[in-house]
């Protein structure tokens, strides 16, 4: 799972850009769609804070690594 978190962002970036550009040329008259990559990095990036604080035994998980992951929920609710 970690090495999976570890390597998404670098295969998430600029991976929709292809289509995106493509359906923006293709349909102008529309309002133009937004590559999502970054936020999908960001997501990824946060799911990997998690996973490293949840994991972690030593040293044990204190008021302020409680603190760490709920401001990282409300972030991703954010998202």
């Amino acid at each position: 799972m970690r090495h999976l978190l570890l390597v998404l962002p670098f295969l998430l970036h600029d991976l929709l850009r292809p289509e995106v550009e493509a359906y923006n040329a293709q349909y102008r008259d529309r309002q133009p769609l937004v590559d999502p990559s970054s936020e999908l990095i960001e997501v990824t990036q946060l799911l990997l804070t998690w996973y490293r604080l949840f994991r972690r035994s030593d040293p044990a998980k204190d008021e302020e690594d409680i603190k760490e992951l709920k401001q990282a929920s409300d972030r991703l609710a954010t998202i």
